[in-house]
């Protein structure tokens, strides 16, 4: 069995459609919110720190009129609902799945850190190398997260 010329046509074409259907219901939210002159920003944890109040307070001085809702997304969506455009930006730590489609700033890095107890044989090292934790109990995002969770439990 093979394709005709219309259905070669078809396959070379459906990507892109595909792509464009699924873009849909994340711009035309976004176009509402617009209209609306709100901003949604989705976050994980603590992505910003002490930075967000600074980074909320920027945004209004620059859009006069404009309101940032902030809503925290559950650690099982590292987008913070940026792929499905649940949110129009987003404060959240790399990498994340679908941010190739995205269009991404570093706002500012940091280093990642491990908290143990005092009496731990690793607590008084200034650095720890992660086979060496392999074994330790550890907070981590659930699986579905994919690549995301295999980056802070370096494991990818």
């Amino acid at each position: 069995m093979a394709l005709t010329d219309a259905g070669r046509e078809l396959a070379r074409r459906a990507p892109e459609v595909l792509a464009a259907w699924d873009d849909a219901p994340r711009t035309t939210k976004a176009t509402g919110r617009r209209g609306a002159r709100v901003l949604r920003v989705g976050f994980v944890a603590s992505a910003a720190d002490e930075a967000t109040r600074e980074i909320v307070a920027e945004f209004a001085r620059r859009r006069p009129g404009w309101r940032a809702e902030l809503g925290q997304a559950a650690w099982s969506n590292p987008s913070t609902g940026l792929a499905d455009g649940d949110v129009d930006a987003a404060l959240l730590r790399l990498p994340f799945p679908g941010r190739a489609a995205l269009r991404v700033e570093v706002l500012f890095s940091e280093a990642r850190r491990v908290a143990l107890p005092s009496g731990h044989p690793l607590a008084g090292r200034a650095e720890i190398a992660f086979r060496e934790l392999w074994d330790e109990p550890f907070v981590a995002a659930p699986e579905e997260t994919g690549a995301w969770r295999d980056h802070w439990l370096a494991t990818g």
